[in-house]
């Protein structure tokens, strides 16, 4: 686990750990051997604002919190293993992030470039492309992102896209081939069931020939539960024959993969080497090459091609000697300004339009040639190549492609007025007259043509959706007098593109330049740099002879300084924002190029605490290593991560970063000899808890005070209106949020672990209610009872921890009495024999049940319904011998262990106790876990029970 230390835990953080704390504890009673570790993202924002706020220093905020919340996460009983804690703050951590960072920046995969990012005017920092939702609001500060042309670093992460694909289309391959073998056993499973039932029908009737039929039903199910291990034993042992071993991201939600594979948005576009002539380069300059996407399905007469004001071959025209370059550098820094005022409203929305610039005219052969223009905010949508046919990598991993747009890109067939391009190709043709005029060129062939076709169309000898193609499908003539349907004006525009594609391919064909098909990706590359102060330090020093260069000494640790406030000079300094670190010149101007030994300053940016949390987990098997960021061997004995329990949210952004990061690591040799495809095979993404919220019917106000809250829901109980409710997302100022802690100090750890697992699956949101604790409480309460009950009954035997087991039964005492006597006896005891045996049994069919649910399902709401059940079924069964029911107890609770190890743990103590070796497995005291050095029976040292009976 890897928590922001809030210093608080609030419902969210009770879940979750309860979760993975729950399936460690679990394991580690099967035998296995557990890793489950804590460490603490503890830089970034939240930490920084609150320190800033309270005029204290971050480390000191961080530090307190960190405190608190260990202490709080002890009080829930967690099992931590707290010797391998780690914390993003800590140089002997960041130390070996910073390594990473600089292995990257070594092989290409990191560098520093100038773009258009956003940034988050109330945090004051830059923001990831993953951390600014649809509709362009911040994700942590809630309010609209604004657009700055800011110097950046940058990781290439589409570089590693096809590896992080090809993993995501191995596990697809493998479920539909599952699904498949699946759906053949089902079929035969289902006629094994009808099988049992007529045969359990069959012998009901013979053995009781007047029975009712629901006697030969509950027969039925009885049958099938009985034969289910085996069929399931038998399904699990042909699938593992028929399918080989799974893939290591077999276990990950397929919404998850789904998510991933959409956000890296793979696909093949038809690109062209282009060639321009920069205006004002002179006669003798030399062409530039680059390359183009083409977006329309179809060839069409080209009109342009688009670059933002931030491609490379925009940059070239603004490095133009002379009063060319000026202009174009004047020109092209009015676009960014421009596109960094623009507000993040959709493509094509009302606002202020896009401006454009021409700087030059691409050669596309065949004598066409097309203005070239910078488009403001068209960097935005630029796509990034991936590899090409021959599968080499294309332009350094990554390149920005240029937009070879056409008529149908502007809009001017079916395409809607707010496409995809319409705005730019609507810009371009605003600043550029020969944009226009190839459009308005365009619409007039095109309209020519299609008037051509609906002229066949009409008069018979045609039809709209074949114009300019086949010429199938004839219509017969309108009547006279008939009207012209509204559907028409879509044969219209199908006509026109089918006769400008039609003669656009001919002329593309002949002319054009030679497309190849290549992989193109929409996930960007990963900015990474914050104009913050609590963050890892990026570890570059700036030479002005060599460049950007490694920190030769790490850690780069943090500077004290006097004011966590960023700079904001955008105004008077046309643009210039300034992290706090650059409050501390004696630290960033005192180091020298590790490369020519010349003066030298820091960057003066931090990393992005996503970069921090990316590999923390191949940490933890080896927290104390000092050669690497991690020991090969240990990590190699440890990894995969066995169980990753974290929230849908992160799919795109924390989940697919530690998939990089993980690829990349393994590629350094970091990871062992073998390292596994993914960083973890089993992913659970752990349900939101949501709370109800009031609100005001008529203003649909949300009550926040707790005394207007308590009228609300009691006027709302007595049918009266003016109030609604819903279940949202805990927040404080929604007043719906859970106070974790004081729910500890109230019920319990153990009421307050059970709840979370029992109200529903662990990837579902669960509805918090505390008026149903009652039940839980209640539960732990009868178990209690039935433990103090057993505890007696030890007594009243004679039994204790050194007695020697003797048979409970009456009839074993019968002596020498009458036959009468002795006969009643034996019925007694064979009775009781039979009520041992069928309470035996339900404790093995429990068992089985949890186990399944704790290891393969992961259903921890059915398991602990189970253990309620199995409670019921303990103390009802009157008939049973005391020792029959301590065993049955001594199963139940070892199973309640790890879902609430205190009250597991204080009663089986109790009842290893009283019934000492007489109960199964003859439990021994753990002298190393004493309190006050008195021994105890210790529930979570004991084997899981076993599924049999």
């Amino acid at each position: 686990m890897f928590p922001y230390p809030s210093g608080s835990l609030h419902a969210g953080h009770l879940r979750v750990y309860t979760i993975s704390d729950c399936a460690a504890r679990f394991q580690r009673m099967r035998g296995r051997a557990v890793l489950h570790p804590i460490g603490w993202d503890a830089f970034g924002l939240p930490a920084e604002n609150a320190a800033r706020e309270r005029g204290v220093d971050p480390a000191t905020w961080t530090a307190k919190n960190t405190d608190a919340m260990r202490a709080a996460l002890r009080r829930l009983g967690t099992s931590f293993d707290w010797s391998r804690e780690v914390a993003t703050c800590d140089p002997a951590y960041f130390r070996w992030t910073q390594d990473l960072f600089q292995r990257m920046l070594r092989v290409g995969l990191v560098y520093q470039a100038e773009a258009e990012v956003w940034w988050d005017p109330v945090d004051k920092t830059v923001l990831a492309n993953e951390q600014v939702d649809e509709d362009g609001i911040a994700w942590r500060s809630g309010v609209p992102a604004e657009r700055r042309l800011l110097k950046q670093w940058f990781v290439r992460t589409p570089a590693l896209a096809d590896r992080l694909l090809a993993d995501i289309s191995a596990v697809e391959e493998y479920n539909r081939r599952r699904k498949r073998l699946h759906a053949d056993w089902w079929a035969r499973a289902t006629e094994q069931a009808r099988a049992l039932n007529a045969s359990a029908r069959d012998s009901a009737r013979d053995s009781a020939p007047d029975s009712s039929a629901s006697a030969g039903r509950k027969n039925g199910r009885q049958a099938r539960a009985a034969a289910a291990p085996a069929l399931f034993a038998a399904i699990a042992e042909q699938e593992a024959d028929a399918l080989g071993p799974a893939p290591e991201l077999a276990g990950w939600p397929s919404d998850v993969l789904a998510m991933q594979r959409e956000w890296i948005g793979r696909r093949v576009v038809p690109t062209v080497t282009v060639t321009a002539s920069l205006a004002g380069a002179g006669a003798g300059a030399e062409p530039v090459s680059f390359d183009a996407a083409r977006r329309a399905a179809a060839p069409s007469a080209p009109a342009a091609v688009l670059v933002g004001p931030s491609h490379p071959v925009a940059l070239k025209a603004s490095a133009l000697p002379g009063d060319a370059g000026a202009a174009h550098s004047a020109e092209l820094a009015r676009l960014r300004r421009e596109a960094a005022a623009a507000t993040a409203a959709p493509r094509g929305a009302a606002g202020p339009e896009a401006s454009a610039h021409r700087i030059g005219d691409v050669d596309l052969g065949g004598g066409l040639t097309v203005p070239l223009v910078a488009v403001a905010g068209l960097a935005n949508s630029a796509l990034r190549l991936g590899r090409g046919e021959d599968g080499a990598p294309a332009d350094g991993r990554t390149a920005e492609l240029a937009e070879l747009v056409t008529g149908r890109d502007a809009g001017c067939t079916a395409e809607p007025e707010g496409g995809e391009l319409a705005w730019a190709v609507r810009a371009a043709a605003k600043a550029c007259p020969d944009v226009a005029e190839r459009l308005g060129w365009w619409r007039q062939a095109a309209a020519e043509a299609a008037a051509a076709a609906m002229s066949d169309v009409l008069s018979g000898h045609g039809s709209a959706a074949g114009a300019g193609a086949t010429g199938q499908g004839k219509q017969q003539p309108l009547e006279e007098g008939e009207g012209v349907e509204e559907g028409e004006e879509a044969a219209v525009q199908r006509a026109m593109i089918a006769a400008e594609d039609a003669a656009a391919a001919a002329q593309w064909a002949e002319h054009g330049p030679t497309e190849r098909h290549r992989e193109a990706f929409a996930m960007r590359d990963w900015l990474v740099s914050r104009q913050r102060f609590w963050g890892t330090p990026v570890p570059v020093v700036h030479c002005a002879a060599c460049g950007p260069q490694p920190a030769p000494q790490l850690p780069v640790e943090l500077p004290p300084i006097g004011s966590l406030v960023p700079e904001d000079e955008a105004a008077a300094a046309g643009g210039a924002i300034l992290s706090p670190l650059s409050r501390a010149p004696e630290w960033w101007q005192a180091c020298d190029c590790p490369k020519c030994g010349g003066a030298a300053r820091r960057d003066v940016d931090t990393l992005d605490t996503f970069v921090d949390s990316s590999w923390y987990f191949h940490r933890y098997p080896d927290p104390a290593h000092a050669e690497a960021p991690c020991s090969p061997e240990a990590a190699g004995a440890w990894s995969p991560v066995d169980l990753y329990v974290g929230g849908v949210e992160h799919a795109t952004t924390h989940l697919l970063y530690a998939r990089f990061f993980h690829a990349f690591m393994a590629d350094e040799g970091l990871l062992g000899p073998d390292p596994p495809a993914g960083f973890a095979s089993r992913l659970l993404t752990q349900g939101m808890v949501l709370g109800r919220v009031w609100k005001d019917a008529a203003s649909k106000r949300v009550v926040t005070d707790a005394a207007e809250r308590a009228r609300a829901e009691a006027e709302a109980a007595a049918g009266e209106g003016g109030w609604v409710s819903a279940w949202e997302k805990m927040s404080k100022s929604k007043g719906n949020g859970v106070d974790a802690e004081a729910l500890l100090d109230q019920e319990g750890a153990d009421v307050a672990r059970l709840q979370v697992l029992f109200l529903a699956p662990p990837h579902k949101s669960i509805k918090w209610e505390e008026g149903r604790l009652a039940g839980v409480r209640r539960w732990l309460a009868r178990l209690a009872d039935a433990v103090a009950a057993s505890e007696q009954e030890a007594q009243a035997d004679g039994r204790g921890r050194a007695g020697a087991p003797q048979p409970p039964l009456a009839g074993d005492r019968a002596g020498d009495e009458d036959s009468s006597a002795a006969a009643s006896a034996a019925e007694a005891a064979a009775a009781c024999a039979q009520a041992d045996a069928a309470l035996a049994a339900a404790v093995a069919a429990s068992a089985a049940s949890v186990t399944t649910c704790m290891s393969d399902t992961l259903a921890f709401n059915v398991a602990v319904a189970e253990l309620m059940k199995l409670t019921k079924t303990v103390t009802a069964a009157e008939g049973a011998s005391p020792l029959a029911r301590a065993s049955a107890l001594d199963s139940l609770l070892k199973m309640l262990a790890p879902a609430a190890p205190h009250a597991a743990a204080e009663l089986w103590h109790r009842l290893a106790t009283a019934w000492g070796q007489s109960l199964p497995g003859a439990p021994t005291p753990s002298p190393a876990s004493g309190i006050d050095g008195v021994a105890y029976f210790d529930v979570h040292a004991q084997p899981w029970p076993a599924p049999t009976a």
